[in-house]
């Protein structure tokens, strides 16, 4: 699975509206700051992932 696969519609179009800005950044300032906030969203994705992942296990594990 892909990081890209676990990302809402609003985080990808987020990601994909924010690599065309990266593509007009004027200074290595702006592009560091566009792709920290790329980073921030798929974090955000991954631990949304985390955690719906462990409650399936901890739900899975009450019902044996």
């Amino acid at each position: 699975m892909r990081l890209r696969d676990i990302l809402t519609e609003e985080e990808d179009q987020k990601v994909r509206d924010l690599k065309m800005e990266l593509l007009d950044a004027h200074n290595e300032t702006e592009r560091q700051m566009i792709l920290d906030e790329i980073n921030e969203v798929f974090e955000t994705a991954k631990q949304r992932y985390y955690s719906n992942f462990r409650n399936e296990e901890q739900a899975a594990f009450l019902e044996t």
